[in-house]
């Protein structure tokens, strides 16, 4: 009959709007995935190419504003957060603490790595046995140590200074380290 060909017409246009507007979501949700992975390349480059060109010249503190932007990038990020965008974050936080001390922040920049040690150690905590946590939770414990000194904290910074230098000990001496022994034999 009449009204079961309408019915049938009906259904299959509605399949088909549901199967685009499917593919449509699938399609952009690609594209969000893209962007964000080209947001994290520039976050790379700013805080890994660009400050290592920057430190030797003295003007770390430039980028103050770019590490501020990308702890706000990170720190929006946190629930469902990859172990390595987690460790992003803590490299945003340990990178703005260096644009702080070389402007004379201490303060802040102490806070800073605060923050990257509280990250870095909760990696470890989860994955003990990942050679990159282990040496980004030593290099960020080293930093804080030296902040901690800065800020007049003597004895924090010994107890912080011991925590690194095991942990450093640990990553050259577990065979995976090999990349750290290498970076410390420079």
């Amino acid at each position: 009959s009449v009204a079961l060909v309408v019915m049938v017409a009906l259904g299959v246009l509605a399949i088909r709007r549901i199967v685009r507007a499917q593919a449509q979501a699938e399609a952009n949700q690609l594209l969000a995935e893209k962007r964000s992975g080209d947001a994290e390349q520039l976050m790379d480059f700013m805080l890994g190419d660009l400050s290592e060109k920057l430190a030797p010249i003295g003007k770390l503190a430039l980028l103050e504003s770019v590490a501020q932007k990308a702890v706000g990038f990170y720190g929006d990020r946190t629930e469902g957060a990859t172990a390595t965008q987690r460790q992003r974050q803590a490299l945003a936080h340990r990178k703005l603490s260096e644009a702080l001390l070389e402007k004379g922040d201490s303060e802040n920049a102490l806070a800073a790595l605060q923050r990257a040690n509280a990250i870095w150690q909760q990696l470890r905590t989860e994955r003990p046995n990942d050679i990159v946590i282990r040496a980004g939770a030593a290099t960020n414990a080293s930093a804080l140590a030296t902040a901690l000194d800065w800020v007049g904290q003597g004895a924090e910074s010994v107890t912080m200074k011991g925590h690194a230098l095991a942990e450093l000990e640990q990553v050259v001496l577990d065979p995976a380290g090999q990349r750290w022994r290498l970076d410390l034999g420079k």
